[in-house]
């Protein structure tokens, strides 16, 4: 124990001078340094140890008193001397060495992420619709179509739709009619040919004698038989070059009372470009066609040719030529070449907007299925003449007032030879006679249409036309209206409900009975349908529509009514 008493005795008293100077402290250092290693040393050494354990006593003797002493160290001041610099007396010369260098070619493969085409939505060709509902009403109508195809297209139409009953004596107002057609095209590079088969059957009685008479049923019955074959071959590419078209075909018309029309027809269209301002363009027209009635046989033959030529600049367009045609009829007055002069100008008010203004002469090509469509109570031998527009002016406007709407309306003022009038016979006030004004009427037209349509929600469709006739050899404009409206439409509520809506008036019909002289002015017509269809299925639906909502018996021709409210009902299916 003495020994590290001792010790820590001497740390003690280095602990006591440490601040006295930086020699004493480097000295106290170092002696504790000395008895650290010293301690350690005899403690590791083999001695012999009292068996308790204990410290036995030793004596360690410590100089303080030793001084280290350091050499001074030298200096050096000298600075180094520059080393001498050489320099060189000849030029420096350069040699540029030019590198070519050729690159390969490179073609990157990029690979375009394309989008995913969507699927096209599915088509169905076909269509079958058909209803039944009172006056024995029958309806059936189809539609047979091809699917989608790049080369040609086919289709089937046919269509039956057929009342039992009528506003007179029931089955002596009955009414029919019966339509079935095939038709095609094919589509190569530069040509387009269409073809179609048509046969027509329209079946009606004469009921316009008075009721209560006692009449023979099969001796009032009339039916039109039509049969048309066409043919037409176009040009694909508009624009390019010469655009054309060439069609032919015949027509058969014949009806219950041993009458018939055969019609051969040819017609050409051809239009050439020749630069950016200026075109030229030729139309004609032939018509081989012969009748055949009980009493007599006629060939009616009809040439024409309209040569054009046109103008575009700065939105002004002319487009002036002529009309010659050359007929023979069965008007004993009618020319047989007539010359009248074509032209229409036009220009853009805005970029929207266009007047027109124009002047033409022409002959309105007859026929007797064309009078028939018109009035099918006509008699069965009937005189056939062409409506020969001597000079007519007309001029409007047209064009969208936005995106929706769009609007067409004018004015026309013509002198017409051989217009065409109707009036009861007077030998039969069943059936009409066709009246011929040879004495060059008057005829003044202002009519105004508008169209708004929102795809796939909004139809609407309104039109008007005001007529006023001046007649020379007849008293009255027989059996022709002074104005006419109509209004159609459809609205499709949530791709489920269509409702389908159509008003049409027409007054102002003067009419004469040649038989008994009677005169009168008929009522004005006003008839109102309706029409919804609900669509369970993109193929499936149900129908119902209405007809003479109002149940008006109007007379469009003298002593005929028409049926009262009709009501068809009935399913749809697409396949």
């Amino acid at each position: 124990m003495s020994l590290l008493g001792a010790s820590n005795r001497k740390a003690l008293n280095c602990q006591s001078i440490a601040g006295s100077t930086l020699s004493v402290v480097f000295r106290c250092s170092l002696i504790t340094s000395l008895l650290l290693f010293v301690t350690g040393s005899l403690m590791s050494q083999d001695q012999d140890w009292e068996e308790d354990g204990a410290i036995q006593d030793a004596e360690v003797v410590i100089e303080k008193d030793r001084q280290i002493t350091l050499e001074t160290a030298n200096r050096g001041y000298e600075k180094v001397s520059p080393l001498p610099v050489q320099t060189n007396s000849e030029p420096q010369t350069y040699s540029f060495t030019p590198i070519e260098y050729t690159a390969t070619p490179f073609t990157p493969r990029i690979r375009i992420n394309r989008i995913k085409e969507q699927p096209l939505p599915k088509l169905y060709g076909n269509y079958v619709k058909g209803g039944i509902g009172n006056y024995g009403t029958t309806y059936l109508e189809g539609f047979f179509n091809n699917k989608r195809s790049e080369t040609h297209s086919i289709g089937a139409h046919i269509k039956s739709l057929s009342a039992a009953r009528g506003p007179i004596d029931k089955s002596n107002s009955a009414s029919s009619a019966f339509d079935l057609g095939v038709n095609g095209k094919y589509f190569t590079e530069n040509l387009t040919f269409t073809g179609g088969l048509d046969y027509g059957r329209q079946k009606l009685f004469y009921y316009g004698y008075t009721p209560g008479t006692e009449v023979n049923r099969d001796s009032i019955k009339q039916v039109y038989n039509t049969m048309d074959i066409r043919l037409e071959m176009e040009d694909s590419k508009k624009g390019e070059g010469v655009d054309f078209s060439l069609a032919g075909g015949y027509t058969a018309f014949w009806d219950h009372f041993e009458g018939n029309e055969d019609q051969g027809i040819v017609n050409f269209f051809g239009k050439y470009q020749i630069h950016d301002q200026l075109g030229i363009s030729l139309q004609s027209d032939l018509y081989f066609t012969s009748r055949v009635t009980r009493n007599h046989r006629q060939n009616r033959n009809f040439f024409r040719v309209r040569p054009m030529i046109y103008t575009t600049i700065d939105g002004f367009t002319l487009e002036a030529g002529l009309n010659l045609v050359y007929e023979n009829d069965t008007i004993a007055n009618s020319n047989k070449l007539h010359i009248a002069p074509m032209a229409v100008a036009s220009i853009n008010l805005t970029d929207k907007i266009t007047a027109y203004a124009g002047i033409s002469g022409d002959v309105d090509y007859r026929s007797l299925e064309s009078y028939v469509k018109e009035n099918p109570f006509i008699g069965p031998d009937v005189a056939l003449s062409h409506n020969i527009k001597v000079l007519e002016i007309a001029g409007g406007l047209k064009g969208s007032l936005w995106d929706r709407a769009s609007f067409h309306t004018g004015l026309s003022i013509g002198t017409y030879k051989n217009l065409a009038f109707y009036a009861n016979s007077a030998t039969d006030s069943t059936k009409f006679d066709i009246l011929y004004d040879t004495g060059k009427p008057n005829l003044v037209q202002l009519f105004g249409e508008f169209e708004y349509s929102q795809t796939g929600k909004w139809l609407a469709n309104i039109r008007g036309d005001l007529y006023g006739y001046d007649t020379k050899e007849l008293a009255e404009a027989w059996g022709r209206p002074t104005y006419s409206l109509k209004v159609s439409g459809n609205y499709n509520l949530y791709k489920k409900l269509i409702f389908n809506a159509s008003i049409n008036a027409l007054g102002g019909i003067k009419a004469l009975n040649q038989q008994s002289g009677n005169q009168q002015k008929l009522e004005a017509i006003f008839d109102a349908n309706l029409g919804v269809d609900y669509l369970f299925s993109p193929k499936f639906s149900a129908f119902v529509l209405g007809e003479n909502l109002f149940s008006k018996e109007y007379q469009q021709y003298l002593n005929y009514p028409s049926r009262g409210f009709t009501v068809i009902a009935g399913i749809t299916y697409s396949f």
